[in-house]
């Protein structure tokens, strides 16, 4: 069934923010109203651990597609992002990350403003965050996004390059601000964070960020993807097997 609007999430042992503590419960108890608008995808990276499908609570009363990449990539969010987005059917794009779950209000309120035509379709739209361990507002986070599919298929999606390395967020950014009209930043803090000493499992773990990172790879990496950017090349995109789970 086709849905206005769609959540994005990527996946990757996340089994305690996903079904336990805030995810899928909080889901349950958005209005019916949102409910009947959305649907949500999530796309597990391949989790070795805790897949996303065995982390379900029953009688669900929302839209919920769950995806499996095949192969286990360090750091293939962008994949998973892609195929989210490849995935679903909403014309308008709630993309973040298994640590951040969106308020009802801000939800509502994006909704509403869609509705009214108070939404620019060119420009995307970012949030402040509110930690919900310390109760205090928290950095806007760099890959968290409102926007309209045709936006994100103008950008073409997420430049799978850089599988396997740690860092692809201003990148897209950067895809973004070229083929938008520019950035809104909304101040409600209504994008709630779950920090890894609250929940170890909301964050990757298991996985290296910045220790040891290949330096000079991440610099040809960018310079690959800003030179395809500029040269009207698309982007690597949906280049790792996967398939609908749930």
């Amino acid at each position: 069934m086709k849905r206005d609007f769609s959540f994005v999430y990527a996946y990757y042992d996340n089994a305690k923010m996903f079904k336990d503590i805030q995810q899928t419960k909080y889901w349950q108890t958005y209005p019916k109203h949102i409910r009947n608008r959305l649907e949500i995808i999530v796309v597990d990276d391949c989790s070795p651990n805790h897949m996303a499908a065995d982390n379900l609570i029953e009688d669900r009363n929302f839209e919920l597609k769950v995806f499996r990449v095949e192969k286990d990539i360090p750091w293939n969010q962008d994949c998973a992002r892609n195929i989210g987005v490849h995935e679903s059917t909403g014309d308008w794009l709630f993309l973040s990350d298994m640590d951040f779950a969106w308020g009802e209000d801000v939800v509502g309120m994006m909704m509403a403003m869609v509705d009214a035509g108070a939404i620019d379709k060119h420009k995307y739209y970012t949030f402040e965050r509110l930690d919900v361990f310390n109760n205090a507002p928290y950095k806007p986070h760099p890959n968290t996004y409102f926007m309209h599919r045709s936006l994100f298929e103008k950008t073409g999606g997420y430049d799978e390059i850089f599988a396997g390395y740690y860092g692809s967020d201003g990148p897209y950014r950067k895809r973004l601000n070229y083929y938008s009209n520019g950035e809104v930043h909304l101040t409600l803090n209504q994008l709630y964070y779950r920090p890894c000493e609250e929940l170890p499992d909301c964050c990757t773990r298991s996985l290296k960020r910045k220790d040891g990172r290949d330096l000079q790879k991440g610099k040809r990496l960018r310079q690959e993807a800003w030179r395809k950017l500029v040269a009207g090349e698309p982007p690597l995109t949906l280049n790792t097997p996967y398939r609908r789970v749930v």
